[in-house]
């Protein structure tokens, strides 16, 4: 995963004002705790099983899932 990509990500994401804490840093990259009310559950390396597939940041919100593939 290429950093430039990484930090666009955030950028878009903190940009919009979505979240304020950070719940997550990857490649020292912090993502937000909160992503329009869905909490942040949980990551998961895919890189380990699957190469070149990055990560999943889990979030949730009672009843929903959201998942960013990073």
């Amino acid at each position: 995963m290429r950093p430039g990509a990484l930090a666009s990500l955030a950028a878009i994401l903190i940009g919009l004002g979505i979240a304020s804490a950070s719940a997550r840093a990857l490649h020292g990259i912090n993502f937000p705790g909160v992503v329009g009310g869905f909490s942040f559950s949980d990551a998961t390396n895919l890189e380990r099983t699957d190469p070149g597939q990055g990560h999943r940041l889990d979030y949730s919100l009672p009843g929903w899932s959201l998942d960013v593939f990073v």
